[in-house]
């Protein structure tokens, strides 16, 4: 734009000039060769230039400004879920701690307390666990490899969320040479989270296939469906569908950050697409 003004007002000079020095001269301005059409393409062509850079401008600040509104909701939502995230939990342990302080005999309500604080204490401890492998800047300590049963690891993940999820296998299972903690945390955070999402969490279901190639991985929930522009986002850090001061599951934003950071390191892929009622996560590892 700042071009383009540059330019017409050199030509409106050059104009300016010319005219004068007609006039100084007292020369007939008729019998001057002069090509109006020329002139007229001309400017309208600097017209157009000038319009198109406008547009490009309006549209790129539009852009800008909704990026940052974004980011600023993005940041706000991440304070109040993980203020939240890490004061729940403590509040739990801090009173299962008191009751069973005060229980006569912990025989008859302490063990359930402690159960409970247990496993608040877990899933504190996760959410730290998530914060500082999100600060990581390179994860070169996931790159040694063991031999790695995927279906044992679903099994033993369905096992910990003490619901039965309907889980079948295609192909013949078979180990696979990967990080371990990698693939766990990865599969751990989707089926976690098609549990903690679906309005029905009986109805999530988990399905393996095993082929030369690739170990295809689906887990199919029964929460809310993605919206297509979102599906893409909410692989994003901190990012979380919804607006947080009305929101009802707990999280912070950085399972599916995780998910999608550790597949890429193990060269795998992870997409989502949706059902009639739910969504579809599918997680797609090599066999070597």
């Amino acid at each position: 734009m700042l071009v383009a003004l540059v330019w017409w007002a050199i030509l409106l000079q050059r104009q300016n000039s010319l005219i004068q020095d007609l006039i100084n001269e007292n020369i007939d301005i008729s019998t001057l060769d002069y090509s109006f059409e020329t002139k007229q393409s001309m400017i309208l062509g600097e017209a157009f230039v000038f319009g198109l850079a406008l547009i490009i401008g309006i549209w790129l600040i539009y852009k800008s400004y909704n990026q940052t509104i974004k980011n600023e909701k993005n940041k706000s939502n991440f304070l109040l879920a993980v203020t939240h995230e890490l004061k729940s939990p403590l509040t739990a342990i801090s009173l299962n701690l008191q009751t069973i302080r005060r229980s006569k005999s912990i025989a008859d309500q302490g063990l359930d307390n402690l159960d409970l604080a247990e496993s608040e204490t877990n899933r504190l401890n996760r959410l730290i666990e998530n914060l500082l492998n999100s600060a990581k800047s390179d994860f070169s300590d996931i790159k040694d490899k063991s031999s790695v049963n995927l279906n044992e690891v679903i099994k033993e993940i369905i096992r910990e969320t003490s619901i039965e999820i309907p889980y079948s296998v295609i192909g013949s299972p078979k180990a696979l040479m990967i990080n371990k903690v990698s693939i766990e945390t990865i599969l751990k955070n989707l089926i976690e989270n098609a549990v903690k999402f679906s309005n029905d969490r009986y109805k999530v279901s988990i399905q393996s296939k095993y082929s030369q190639q690739h170990t295809e991985i689906t887990i199919v929930d029964n929460a809310d469906i993605i919206p297509v522009n979102e599906r893409s986002t909410i692989f994003t850090k901190f990012y979380r569908l919804g607006d947080e001061s009305t929101r009802k599951t707990k999280g912070v934003g950085l399972g599916l950050y995780l998910v999608d950071r550790l597949t890429k390191e193990i060269n795998g892929d992870v997409t989502v697409t949706s059902h009639q009622s739910g969504n579809i996560f599918t997680l797609k590892v090599p066999n070597d």
